[in-house]
């Protein structure tokens, strides 16, 4: 029930971003991080189970990139927004995550390592360091300018690879500014403390605070965006 309500609040927030062209939706991250962590609870009891849905989970992004990215490129106008947003909510794809599929490692990291706090700092703070270098320096773009030199395929391999950047971190924009002011995302490393102090035990909530969360996000971030407009 719980990948469910991923679920319906990805589609619900994608249908609010095909309206405003917010680019956040958190949900669809936390969904794809929450199939990846049932594939993988899976593997310790059913490897050849888990290796079949990990196989056919593969194959449906793939398939359902092809599909987003044709009608995104042959989308009018209007429909833009449709294929951007909305149509990888519905399809469950991992195309335009909100922080890229590097939110969705970091969240198997945190599942993976969960009863070990020694490795799950580990695992944070590095992939936090890689995050932040990739971010506040120049080394991606260097790089794409460099692939893009080579003769013949330089100028499609370079694109390819951009892809699977933007992919893999989202939107390469404020590549190399402030790490201060603009790639701030290096900060959640001061959320660590208050994560290794969690202790994992079932608690009852009471119905509104169990839920609140998904009324919460779209709603703040509506506001915020309305506030900014």
């Amino acid at each position: 029930m719980y990948v469910l309500r991923l679920y319906l609040a990805s589609v619900i927030m994608g249908l609010i971003q095909s309206f405003t062209q917010i680019e956040m939706n958190i949900f669809r991250s936390i969904f794809m991080t929450a199939v990846s962590c049932c594939i993988i609870a899976i593997h310790k009891t059913d490897k050849r189970t888990a290796a079949k849905y990990a196989s056919l989970f593969l194959i449906w992004q793939v398939a359902t990139s092809v599909v987003v990215l044709y009608i995104n490129q042959h989308s009018s106008a209007a429909m833009e927004d449709f294929a951007a947003f909305l149509l990888p909510a519905i399809s469950g794809n991992c195309l335009n995550l909100d922080g890229g599929i590097f939110y969705v490692i970091l969240g198997i990291a945190f599942y993976i390592f969960r009863d070990d706090k020694r490795n799950l700092a580990f695992s944070f703070c590095g992939l936090t360091a890689i995050h932040t270098f990739c971010n506040t320096t120049h080394y991606l773009f260097a790089l794409l300018y460099r692939v893009k030199l080579v003769p013949v395929i330089g100028s499609e391999l370079s694109d390819a690879l951009e892809f699977f950047f933007e992919l893999g971190m989202g939107p390469l924009i404020g590549i190399g500014e402030s790490a201060l002011y603009v790639n701030y995302s290096w900060m959640m490393i001061f959320s660590l403390p208050i994560i290794l102090n969690y202790k994992s035990q079932k608690i009852r909530y009471v119905r509104f605070v169990k839920y609140f969360f998904y009324f919460y996000y779209p709603s703040h971030i509506l506001l915020l965006h309305f506030l900014a407009v």
